[in-house]
């Protein structure tokens, strides 16, 4: 009789990042369908903003010697000679000494100037400022390239598109970006599944979680416990796709038969078992290049297996940004335990209590418990190296909803 055999997860994470020599490609899309998605490109600034010396607020343009020693005992008179109220529009003026321009927040200074004075420290008789501050060279005002300077890292490759990058290329003129063209198929297999009897909702989870992820394609199918079609799902597929994940039929009963079908098709590597808790089951494997991974059809262990093992993959292989999730500092409720030398991924209710952050551990149900999923807004990770973390205990919990 066939025995699983549990590897350390890293150790099993290098052994397959190790095969995986396919590159996905680029493709080209409009960029306000952009957020979210991984840049496949970098992206460097062509132009320095502002172009010119721009206002920070509302006053008046001058030269700073001008104004040497003014204090509201000794107001200095200026002529106000124009003003300037358009952004972005570079004035014909010509400042001279003993001179101003009335100007306004986002204006460029116009020529022979270099400082502004707000409006707070001056008062006016007709066509006379006069000024109740003494100001530095350039104060009140924003030089060239502060804001944007030509050459500066708009965009990496393998992170993923914010507003603030959508902002900055459109500054630039860009209305397509590339984007990693990412493409997963996620497969459901079970004879239940064909026959009515259950719908496969982990497949949704998973199927989400690669869109989140930043995913461009996320398609899945189900089929029947049958080798030989799991072989042929695989085989079709894998050209059109980066990476192929089967959900259910990876322990060892009966109709288990995904294992003996990935090992049949004679991949670059073949792990079966990892030392997760849930999801100790798990097959990872790489074929052509791609990973083809077997993750349980059950949501919770589905879920531990994307958030500490599939999530560390696609990093290291794509060169990709996480997605990142908060991390608190909480006081545990109960005591949690686990096996030595397994990771486990403990699922915990968020809560704040005067001053501090308490985390319940979700006792309730197996690693088939989506309502345990439902329940929790937050993860606790054991380490393998421990065996559990005492009541009372403060441990650092992963948060993925609010609280």
């Amino acid at each position: 009789m066939s025995v699983i055999s549990f590897k350390r997860i890293k150790d099993a994470i290098d052994d397959v990042v190790d095969c995986l020599v396919h590159t996905p490609k680029n493709v080209s899309i409009e960029l306000e369908k952009s957020l979210n998605k991984i840049s496949g490109e970098n992206f460097l600034s062509k132009v320095d903003l502002p172009p010119y010396p721009k206002s920070t607020m509302d006053g008046y343009a001058l030269r700073h010697t001008d104004i040497s020693g003014a204090s509201r005992d000794n107001p200095i008179p200026l002529k106000l000679i124009g003003s300037i109220t358009i952004p972005f529009k570079k004035y014909d003026l010509e400042v001279g000494e003993g001179e101003c321009v009335f100007i306004e927040t986002g204006c460029f200074l116009p020529s022979g100037t270099d400082a502004v004075v707000r409006i707070e420290d001056t008062y006016r008789e007709g066509e006379i400022v006069y000024v109740m501050k003494t100001l530095a060279k350039y104060e009140n005002v924003s030089l060239p390239g502060e804001e944007l300077k030509r050459g500066d890292l708009i965009l990496k490759r393998g992170i993923r598109i914010k507003p603030w990058h959508i902002a900055a290329l459109r500054l630039h003129g860009v209305s397509k970006i590339e984007i990693l063209n990412l493409r997963v198929l996620v497969v459901g297999i079970g004879d239940e599944f064909l026959e009515g009897l259950h719908t496969p909702f982990t497949l949704s989870l998973v199927k989400q979680w690669f869109v989140e992820y930043g995913f461009l394609k996320a398609e899945e199918i189900v089929i029947g416990d049958n080798k030989d079609e799991i072989k042929r799902i695989i085989c079709k597929s894998l050209p059109n796709y980066d990476m192929i994940v089967l959900c259910g039929g990876t322990s060892l009963g009966m109709k288990d038969y995904l294992a003996q079908a990935i090992k049949e098709l004679s991949p670059d590597v073949y792990i079966h078992g990892i030392a997760l808790k849930p999801g100790r089951t798990t097959i990872l494997s790489a074929i052509s290049g791609k990973p083809v991974i077997g993750i349980s059809g059950l949501p919770v262990a589905a879920y531990a297996n994307l958030e500490l093992v599939v999530s560390e993959i696609l990093r290291r292989w794509l060169r990709v940004e996480p997605i990142i999730k908060p991390r608190i500092k909480a006081i545990l409720t109960r005591r949690v335990t686990t096996k030595s030398g397994v990771r486990a991924l403990v699922r915990v209710r968020i809560y704040s209590k005067g001053d501090s952050y308490i985390a319940e551990p979700l006792l309730a149900g197996g690693s088939g418990s989506l309502r345990s999923l439902l329940l929790s807004n937050g993860y606790l990770i054991v380490p393998e190296d421990i065996e559990g973390f005492d009541e009372g205990e403060v441990v650092e919990v992963v948060i993925h909803s609010w609280f």
